[in-house]
């Protein structure tokens, strides 16, 4: 904890009313706990200093603010309350001494940090990011919340553009790193693929002097990545031989979820993963070798991933009343998530129905890739497929008989529900913007169980 007054000097603000010990932040007033110090975040559509009431209604001690209020809260006045938030993030990394290590990549973050806190429970206490909180808001939050009764931190960055993880490595730069992969994503602030892989690799070169650098052998980019760090540590993984971690085994039962080895030198470990899709058996060999960086043993290792639970709207599963299953992957898409999701329903029997999204920030070549969905959605054997949205007409028209486009989410629920059979499978997938989550909720409104 820090008081205020110290704080003011760190932050170069002005510090106002009696001088409280605080230690973690808020930006929502809706999810402020008692004893937090609020951060009046403003954007283009609010203004954090319109809160400053609520805040203390909710317990807050103190405030960091930009422009004048009318309070008798403690405050921090500086110029840019956004940087403030980074800045006291930074001052914290530094006085706590228990390793950081750092996920990013095109797909699979979430999981992989959900797998790696799961394996280091069974070491000690886990300070992780909470859901998606991977941005310069989210990650200095999670900074804050790192306590003395911590022994790792698992910190989540994402980005949209360049330079944007080289900022959150400056706030808490890591001691183990790893890109989980690349793919095509955000190509609207990375320009290509490779933009991707030199936008990623921010998170090696942020990387503590004494870090180690977790790299997927498998990438193409792997060469390129270690160039960028000539001296520094690193660790291997991937399905290729050469790699430090590896996996060996690799089988998929009846449910759609992987059994497999981890070999790691003389040593090996069996794991049977709780979640479905084969994709996951990389996600999983990512956190063990992280966990391995770190040295923990391969027993903890398996008993982690072994209690691993699914993130919300990713490859969840649920059964209607008539027996018809619903798989519900619609936190997000991109070309690459898309197809992983395919092989999952492919392990699934029966009338095959994809209701697909919009794609979004794919660039240049966004028509193309939606194009190309449609074409791998029919070769997959897929029956029929709901689109919706403007981007996914182009799914429909190249997929072409047996798919169709819906001009609203009400409308594309009514006609799937009253064409599911007790022998349907449904899988529902878009980008996050598109909210396709709202369709699932809509077929769940009958009876139904998750599974």
């Amino acid at each position: 904890m820090i008081y205020l007054s110290k704080l003011a000097q760190q932050l170069q603000g002005k510090h106002q009313g009696v001088d409280v010990k605080v230690q973690r932040a808020s930006i929502d007033t809706r999810t402020l706990d008692a004893g937090d110090i609020f951060f009046a975040i403003t954007g283009p559509n609010f203004n954090g200093h319109e809160f400053i009431q609520a805040a203390k209604d909710n317990g807050a001690v103190a405030a960091v603010v930009s422009e004048p209020v009318e309070t008798d809260l403690p405050t921090i006045t500086v110029s840019d309350v956004r940087k403030a938030l980074g800045q006291y993030a930074k001052y914290h990394a530094r006085h706590t001494d228990i390793p950081k290590i750092a996920i990013t990549g095109s797909c699979g973050k979430t999981t992989t940090k959900s797998m790696l806190a799961s394996i280091l429970s069974e070491a000690g206490n886990v300070c992780a990011t909470k859901g998606t909180l991977n941005n310069d808001l989210g990650l200095p939050l999670t900074v804050l919340n790192i306590t003395a009764d911590h022994d790792f931190a698992v910190l989540e960055m994402g980005a949209n553009a360049h330079g944007e993880i080289a900022g959150l490595c400056e706030i808490a730069p890591p001691d183990v790193a790893v890109i989980t992969n690349v793919h095509p994503v955000h190509l609207e602030g990375f320009g290509d693929i490779a933009g991707v892989a030199k936008a990623k690799s921010e998170i090696y070169t942020g990387l503590k002097d004494t870090g180690i650098a977790v790299i997927n052998i498998d990438s193409q980019y792997a060469d390129y990545w270690q160039r960028l760090i000539p001296g520094r540590s690193v660790m291997t993984f991937g399905m290729a031989n050469d790699a430090e971690v590896r996996a060996d085994n690799v089988v998929i039962d009846g449910t759609g979820c992987a059994s497999f080895d981890i070999v790691c030198g003389i040593e090996k470990t069996s794991v049977h993963l709780p979640i479905l899709g084969e994709h996951n058996v990389m996600n999983a060999l990512t956190a063990a070798a992280c966990a391995i960086a770190i040295n923990i043993p391969l027993n903890k290792i398996k008993s982690g991933l072994e209690k691993t639970t699914a993130v919300s709207k990713r490859l969840n599963k649920h059964t209607l009343t008539n027996g018809a299953l619903i798989i519900d992957d619609t936190y997000n898409a991109n070309p690459a998530s898309f197809l992983e999701a395919l092989k999952v329903l492919a392990e699934h029997k029966g009338h095959k129905v994809v209701v697909a999204g919009d794609m979004a920030e794919l660039g240049d070549e966004t028509e193309k890739y939606h194009r190309d969905l449609g074409r791998q959605l029919k070769q997959q054997g897929v029956d029929a497929v709901y689109g919706y949205g403007e981007l996914i007409r182009n799914t429909v028209d190249a997929f072409g008989e047996g798919a169709n486009h819906y001009i609203s989410k009400a409308q594309l629920a009514m006609a799937l529900q009253a064409a599911i059979t007790p022998d349907t499978v449904v899988l529902v997938k878009g980008s996050r913007s598109m909210q396709m989550e709202i369709i699932v909720e809509a077929l769940l409104q009958e009876k139904s169980h998750a599974c």
